[in-house]
């Protein structure tokens, strides 16, 4: 059942990712009382999902981007960008409020791919907010000058 579910989401990775950019390699490890197989998903050279296949969708599956655990690419300390995060993503922490600290087996590998999409434009958004309230501290423009700026980007 899992490989056929994982097959159907590659399908759904091919078509909106583009074949070539799509790598799956075969992983098994012997724990010594019994053989695992995993998939490695490769999407777009720098996000990887490892699929345990007998678990999967029942336990979520391991997302690493640019070879470094999901949760570490969005975890911070910063009150200021946890605040901001609060005020602009209405999120307290994107690690926590990630789907893959949430798991239901009706998520996807593209429900995963999305929400990456949609931290990164979060944690954008805060960088360019975090920008312009420095740049707004050492400038003599008016705050609504800097309020528009933020706004176009």
């Amino acid at each position: 059942m899992a490989s056929k579910r994982i097959n159907r989401e590659l399908k759904v990775l091919c078509e909106e990712y583009g074949e070539e950019n799509i790598i799956v390699d075969d992983i098994t490890t012997d724990t010594g009382r019994y053989i695992e197989l995993k998939k490695k998903i490769t999407i777009n050279k720098n996000k990887s999902i490892i699929v345990s296949c007998s678990d999967y969708p029942f336990k979520a599956p391991t997302l690493l981007i640019n070879n470094k655990e999901y949760y570490e690419f969005f975890k911070t300390k910063s009150k200021r960008i946890l605040k901001l995060l609060h005020e602009n993503g209405n999120v307290g922490c994107m690690c926590c409020s990630s789907i893959l600290c949430n798991w239901t087996p009706t998520y996807t590998f593209k429900s995963i791919l999305k929400e990456i999409e949609n931290f990164n434009n979060i944690k954008r958004q805060i960088k360019y907010k975090i920008f312009m309230d420095e740049f707004y501290k050492s400038s003599k423009y008016p705050k609504f000058v800097m309020t528009y700026i933020l706004e176009f980007l």
